[in-house]
């Protein structure tokens, strides 16, 4: 598997392509277009479908998952980890 393309490369004066790219980064953690494609978020749905309780257990063990992979992917997994946490903290 490649590298995504929208995972930006750091350099010592920021991010390689600067802020675009790291605003493609961002999105790519907090709003990743894959998700949009419905009226709602997808976590929204879930919390209508399971329930607060059970969306904040899955976000907790979804941390846990991005904790235990990071550095062993291409992927903002730091990021998604800290998202993931701080959902499970609002929910």
């Amino acid at each position: 598997m490649g590298k995504s393309n929208l995972s930006p490369q750091r350099e010592s004066s920021g991010f390689v392509g600067g802020k675009a790219a790291l605003e493609a980064y961002k999105e790519q953690v907090n709003k990743p277009e894959r998700y949009n494609q419905y009226p709602i978020e997808v976590i929204d749905m879930m919390i209508a479908i399971w329930g607060k309780e059970k969306v904040k257990d899955f976000c907790i063990m979804n941390a846990f998952k991005y904790r235990m992979r990071m550095g062993h992917k291409d992927s903002p997994d730091a990021e998604k980890e800290k998202w993931y946490l701080d959902k499970a903290k609002e929910l």
